[in-house]
């Protein structure tokens, strides 16, 4: 039995999602406020709406950030748009890794220039998969945290940091012709 069966929730959760591979993609319908959590406990939340799945996401900032880079600020102008949830075993709450659903842009539903081309999706890395991608390309763990460290940044959260840790990568795989000994 999954902890989902035992305590059942009106919202989805990261056991929500299909075994592996673990993602579902959604059309996000609408996104409203509403109170979570009941007497002195409950705060007000954005949660999301889809049009294709019977269950509700309550969304935290680093999904917000995601959808508003790539939909727009205004949360009314995501209707429609197609999103991909994953597991993320890396993503905090409390203070404690509980795992979690992010999200990504799938290709063509993000809002690109209103002449030219739609942007490419936005590509996130797991705490692992940064890990991998640094080791391959022989960049020290400690570079990548202190550039996080620098952004006021702590901890790995994939949407924040993905865009440090590849400009971090690109960089170590250019060639400066000065450095060569010939």
């Amino acid at each position: 039995m999954k902890r989902s069966d035992a305590f059942p929730s009106s919202y989805l959760g990261k056991d929500d999602l299909p075994a592996p591979p673990g993602t579902m993609t959604a059309t996000i319908a609408d996104v409203r406020m509403e109170t979570i959590g009941q007497g002195n406990e409950s705060e007000d939340k954005p949660v999301m709406y889809f049009s294709d799945q019977q269950k509700p996401l309550i969304v935290n900032g680093g999904n917000w950030d995601t959808c508003e880079q790539a939909f727009g600020a205004d949360s009314a102008a995501w209707a429609d748009k197609q999103i991909e949830m994953y597991i993320d075993p890396n993503v905090m709450y409390g203070g404690r890794r509980v795992g979690g659903i992010r999200m990504r842009v799938l290709n063509g539903t993000s809002n690109g220039p209103s002449n030219g081309p739609v942007k490419e999706p936005m590509v996130t890395w797991t705490v692992e998969e940064m890990k991998t991608q640094a080791t391959r390309a022989g960049v020290e763990l400690t570079a990548i945290r202190d550039a996080i460290a620098a952004t006021g940044g702590s901890g790995w959260n994939p949407d924040r940091d993905t865009p440090v840790a590849q400009g971090i990568i690109a960089k170590s795989n250019e060639i400066d012709l000065d450095d060569i000994p010939f």
